[in-house]
């Protein structure tokens, strides 16, 4: 009788453990499904299976636990790179808000590490869409987009004041050709008007 009542005991013991396994497995595979993967939820799994060692019965457990591993370092280096493009863009847009650039070059400079964000945006996930990090990161974007507009629109403007000054550099100033140089839009960054105001000031 005991011997049988033990054996009882340990049947229902070992179907317990093999439901169980199996309960947490489906558990894992619907986190597996989920994108992103909800931190707490794994890391409540993790418990959970560590109380179960690493037997036989276990193999499918850690193979999807192993799975749900890689995806979440994976997605721990999407958010990293998400982080970097962030700061890179502050960053850009403070170049621009402090000293303004006032060539060709440096704006290309500028524009190339916008492009670098534009293109390194396109190959994230879909996933990390909806994070805050993107839409903090996409309205910087777009305020950037902006100021690279103004700053061509300011080389247009500037590129066409310095053709008039070397037009009307030889002779003297006529009322008609001061009146037209008022009439020129002027560029908005300081140390471009500056420098167009100071060569009008010596053709004068």
């Amino acid at each position: 009788y005991r011997h049988c009542a033990a054996a009882v005991k340990s049947h229902d013991e070992s179907a317990r453990r093999a439901a169980e396994i199996d309960h947490l497995a489906q558990e894992l595979q619907a986190l597996i499904d989920q994108c992103p993967l909800p931190p707490k939820q794994l890391y409540e799994l993790r418990k959970r299976l560590g109380q179960y060692g690493d037997g036989h019965d276990m193999e499918q457990c850690l193979t999807l636990l192993q799975e749900a591993t890689r995806r979440e370092q994976e997605e721990a280096r999407c958010i990293r790179q998400l982080e970097s493009q962030l700061a890179l863009s502050k960053s850009l847009l403070k170049s621009l808000g402090s000293a303004p650039p006032v060539s060709l070059s440096e704006i290309d400079e500028l524009r190339s590490q916008l492009q670098q964000l534009h293109t390194e945006a396109l190959q994230q996930p879909d996933w990390l869409a909806s994070h805050p990090i993107t839409r903090e990161l996409n309205n910087l974007v777009g305020t950037l987009v902006t100021k690279f507009d103004s700053l061509d629109r300011d080389l247009a403007w500037t590129e066409t004041c310095r053709q008039f000054l070397a037009e009307h550099a030889q002779g003297e100033i006529a009322p008609d050709t001061a009146r037209q140089w008022a009439g020129l839009p002027k560029p908005e960054n300081p140390a471009l008007r500056s420098e167009l105001s100071a060569q009008w000031e010596t053709l004068k």
